[in-house]
């Protein structure tokens, strides 16, 4: 690549300022010598400048003339000393003349080239040909609009898009030489005006261009290549501050490649949980809006703008904010393929999809593939002729008269027995002929048209409409999801409780609120309810090869059932953090016998020795205790998120390091990430807190503590020591004071921010 200027000359007799740009000011009537001189370097070795000029500009300041009288007139109200060297008579040099006094080893590869007036639309489409006629492959273009025609900066701006798409240019610098914002700092009389560059304006359009490709295309490579461009030419001390910038721009990219590729499963079930954020399109989706909510928008006032792009992106993907189940997540993985016509995307995750909603309907975990091809899948197929309308009859000739599934059938356990025949004894008709026809249209494409009756591509893609709004009616029609679970009671073990099997039931017991617990020393055989604690099953954990957390902390049953019915509560974050904070102190108890304060509190309610009560009535109220701390601890995670948001939305406010929050509310999950070091809100004790940030959200290190001189003195020492009337506390370890009012609290901040 090389430089390649572009510039318009204009009419008017043009005052000699000095022009500051990046280099030592240069005094001249022409910008294009300033901007020439700017890129003087490069221009030595390639590129090149081009001049446009109209017949009038052309003899009034391309070639050289003579002064008029009207030309020393109107120099005379010129503000600096040059106001005299306008004399009528003498000659003035044109910037032809002048580009080949400075700059003559340049000079050869400068021309100048006629345009029209741009009276009217025919002239203005031919000067725009002209511009870009001119411009080469692969040119750093370099634009200067200052003494341009007031149409031309927005053909400007036409051109070089045209160019950066058709001709593979970049776009260097837009310039414009600030003539009224003068400067007299060079020299008293002197006059100076600043070189602007003027492409952060079109750099917002290009981010513009980006958003818009992500959203309506789920493209990302324009919004990584913008970013790019932008970080090349910042200085390295700025860069740190567009490391977030970056994160986001790879999470875009995860999403991006999610849908194209139909990453529909939840990773977080998934055996190899490395690499989440690019086995799931809803953990992608969750991470990129987990990382916009929670950028610092006072780092770079240049990164503001693309922010705000990039929020406006993220919510054209909030439909994945209500997705709890993994058929939910397809179907708008479905849905975006429709509008994008991904027609082949949109197959494999419809077809994907059916499977899917058939697992979670009935219980079978969904990412075990057996569930999906050797049962789910397997029904289709064998169902694939004539459906009777009598469901035993069905039944029979699938799992009894069908060569290969009568197979698989006799070798399945009880339990999936009993769950095949529920599937076949209720799915409806259209659902099994929908999943024999999807199958077939995706192996259409598959085959890429070479079998012998192949569709043609408009027909496939309305098929794939037409399928997909039949599957969402069908979904619509059929019950809910949960009740419709096999899941309407539970067995655990009677006798002595601990916290972990009245945990597992307070939980089951607020997922199915109508559940029917049972207890007994032995599983009921052909038990269709949910077994834990107990049977060495899916939720027990007192087998050999139990399973436990990558921290090492083995799995009790309300461990293992938390993980599967916590996400669906409060999300997969916050489901994540219960754990660590709770549930792992209880399975730690449970399975180690290590002393913990609420599992002796819940082991008190056991019956004891000298008193007449019933066990398992004593179970239940046990569990009632328990099922409200869980449905508290609930409710205060919910609200932790809540506060986490607002205060992100209270982060642009924030100012020299100091936040003030309208309202008491939990922030630093919010704020331990961000320059934030002091946060004031109202005390519930009246007047006013100061709080300082911790360094993480698991640490009580403080990024700045007090001064220590303040730590634990006394109100009146407090007063003596800063002049501020109402600070009455500061904590001895330096993380809390205390104002009664505000602006005595903002005070407090500001002296610890400069202490």
């Amino acid at each position: 690549m090389s430089i390649h200027i572009i510039s318009v000359l204009g009419t008017s007799l043009y005052e000699p300022v000095y022009y500051q740009g990046k280099k030592e000011p240069i005094e001249t009537e022409f910008i294009q010598a300033a901007v020439i001189n700017e890129y003087k370097d490069q221009l030595k070795d390639s590129g090149k400048v081009t001049i446009f000029v109209t017949d009038f500009s052309e003899v009034r300041n391309w070639n050289d003339r003579i002064y008029s009288g009207r030309d020393a007139e109107f120099a005379a109200k010129w503000i600096s000393d040059k106001k005299g060297s306008v004399k009528e008579g003498e000659k003035k040099s044109g910037l032809h003349s002048i580009i080949l006094e400075q700059f003559p080893e340049i000079a050869d590869r400068v021309e100048c080239v006629k345009i029209p007036d741009m009276k009217n639309e025919a002239e203005i489409w031919d000067v725009f040909g002209k511009i870009y006629d001119c411009i080469d492959e692969k040119d750093d273009l370099v634009f200067d609009i200052t003494h341009s025609f007031r149409s031309i900066p927005m053909l400007a701006v036409t051109v070089i898009n045209y160019a950066k798409v058709l001709k593979q240019c970049h776009l260097e610098a837009v310039y414009y030489g600030a003539y009224d914002a003068e400067d007299n700092s060079v020299e008293e009389g002197k006059k100076c005006a600043p070189i602007i560059d003027l492409t952060t304006f079109n750099e917002i359009l290009e981010w513009t261009y980006a958003a818009d490709s992500f959203v309506n295309y789920g493209n990302v490579n324009k919004m990584k290549e913008v970013y790019k461009d932008r970080i090349r030419r910042i200085p390295d001390e700025e860069k740190r501050e567009w490391n977030p910038m970056n994160i986001i721009i790879n999470n875009m990219e995860n999403l991006s490649l999610g849908i194209s590729t139909c990453r529909g499963a939840n990773s977080l079930k998934l055996p190899n949980r490395k690499n989440l954020d690019s086995k799931s399109v809803l953990q992608a989706y969750l991470r990129l809006k987990s990382n916009v909510n929670s950028q610092d928008m006072n780092k770079g006032k240049d990164i503001i703008p693309m922010m705000k792009l990039i929020e406006y992106a993220t919510k054209k993907f909030h439909a994945f904010d209500t997705c709890q189940w993994d058929y939910e997540v397809g179907i708008e993985i479905v849905r975006w393929s429709i509008r994008y016509r991904m027609v082949q995307q949109g197959y494999t995750a419809l077809e994907e999809t059916i499977k899917t909603y058939i697992c979670e309907r009935y219980g079978l975990d969904d990412i075990v593939l057996k569930n999906r091809e050797d049962i789910v899948s397997s029904i289709f197929t064998a169902s694939k002729k004539e459906i009777p309308d009598d469901r035993e009859e069905l039944f029979e000739n699938i799992t009894q008269n069908d060569r290969y599934f009568s197979i698989t059938y006799a070798n399945l356990d009880d339990t999936l027995k009993d769950i095949v025949k529920r599937i076949i004894m209720e799915i409806p008709k259209e659902l099994l002929k929908l999943a024999q026809s999807v199958k077939q249209y995706r192996n259409d494409i598959n085959h890429m048209g070479f079998n012998e009756d192949c569709r043609t591509a408009e027909v496939l893609e309305g098929k794939l409409k037409e399928s997909f709004d039949q599957f969402v009616k069908i979904v619509d029609d059929m019950k809910d999801i949960q009740s419709a679970s096999i899941v309407q009671k539970g067995f655990t073990h009677a006798g002595v409780f601990h916290a972990d099997d009245v945990f597992a039931t307070a939980l089951l017991k607020i997922v199915y609120p109508d559940i029917v617990i049972e207890r007994g020393t032995k599983v009921p055989d052909d038990y269709d309810g949910i077994v834990y604690d107990i049977g060495y099953g899916k939720y027990d954990h007192h087998q050999a090869d139990r399973k436990s957390r990558e921290n090492g902390v083995p799995y009790a049953a309300f461990g293992l059932l938390w993980e599967e019915y916590g996400p669906e509560l409060v999300g997969e974050e916050m489901a994540a953090a219960f754990d660590k904070e709770f549930v792992q102190r209880l399975d730690l108890s449970d399975n180690t016998g290590e002393n913990e304060a609420v599992c002796s509190l819940i082991a008190g309610y056991n019956s004891l020795w000298d008193e007449d009560s019933d066990q398992d009535e004593q179970f239940m109220e046990a569990v009632n205790v328990a099922k409200e701390m869980l449905e508290r601890q609930i409710k205060k995670m919910i609200s932790k998120k809540k506060a986490a948001e607002e205060v992100r939305n209270q982060i642009s406010q924030a100012k020299d390091h100091i936040l003030i929050l309208e309202k008491a509310m939990p922030w630093k999950e919010a704020l331990v990430d961000t320059d934030i070091l002091y946060v004031i809100m109202r005390s519930i004790r009246g007047g006013y807190n100061v709080q300082a940030v911790p360094k993480t959200i698991d640490t009580t290190e403080l990024k700045k503590a007090f001064p220590k001189a303040w730590c634990g003195a006394a109100k009146e020492d407090l007063v003596k020591m800063t002049g501020i009337e109402t600070f009455t506390f500061c904590h001895f370890n330096g993380f809390l004071c205390v104002a009664e009012t505000l602006e005595d609290a903002v005070k407090i901040a500001e002296d610890a921010v400069n202490a």
